[in-house]
């Protein structure tokens, strides 16, 4: 089974990482990541690319989850006013 590169977040920023081959997840609402939580930690999913700002607002049962979590990994990733 291939693996694969997810991006997660808020439409601009799924849309800017997607365009260099990640997987789009979008996730407007931090709150709302329960309904996005099954595609994310899919056998086939190998890490997640996330915005540093948008996952200081999600809930902190998943954020201890993703603290526990061997797969898929979570990376920080910047934004455009981080690159700028």
């Amino acid at each position: 089974m291939k693996k694969t590169g997810v991006v997660l977040g808020r439409k601009i920023f799924v849309d800017l990482w997607s365009l260099v081959g990640f997987a789009p997840c979008i996730c407007e609402n931090p709150r709302s990541l329960g309904e996005v939580w099954e595609e994310l930690v899919k056998e086939n999913v190998a890490f997640v690319l996330y915005e540093p700002e948008w996952f200081e607002q999600v809930p902190q049962y998943y954020r201890q989850q993703v603290q526990h979590l061997s797969r898929p990994v979570w990376i920080p990733f910047p934004n455009m006013r981080n690159i700028a």
